[in-house]
């Protein structure tokens, strides 16, 4: 997660594939390694309940589409509405504005691998459109927990 913050700091969608694409990829596939270490029928059951747990189903449709070279993430530029204070803009870094923001990219978006609808409908409607660090950081937290780290 911390080589995806690193790299992501400075990337534009200009420089995305260079800086974020290959520590998404690391991201999402060390988290679907550390959900399969825990796998079984009873750890499945609480992981699905748990809302930071229940992520990973989508998180591994995300790491299928990685292991094809798909672009998962997308990276907006945050800009809030213009005006000045002294003589810096509005939407400059120095007031809020300017930073990048990474979000799961729409299913739609995605071209059509094998079908796994009990994985598409987890990212569609946990991932999908939504920021990739806290969904992320999340899903982390809740292997570690399991795991007792």
């Amino acid at each position: 997660m911390d080589r995806l913050i690193e790299a992501a700091s400075g990337a534009t969608a200009s420089t995305y594939a260079e800086r974020v694409f290959a520590p998404v990829g690391e991201l999402v596939m060390w988290l679907c390694a550390f959900d399969d270490l825990l796998d079984s029928s009873v750890y499945r059951s609480a992981r699905d309940a748990d809302p930071a747990g229940c992520v990973l189903p989508g998180i591994r449709f995300a790491r299928n589409y990685v292991i094809h070279g798909d672009v998962i993430v997308e990276v907006t530029e945050r800009r809030p509405a213009g005006g000045t204070y002294g003589g810096s803009a509005y939407g400059s870094v120095a007031y809020g504005g300017g930073a990048e923001e990474y979000r799961w990219v729409l299913r739609s978006r995605l071209p059509q691998l094998h079908p796994s609808p009990t994985l598409e409908a987890a990212y569609d409607s946990l991932l999908a459109g939504q920021h990739v660090l806290p969904i992320s950081r999340g899903a982390l937290n809740y292997l570690r927990s399991q795991a007792g780290v």
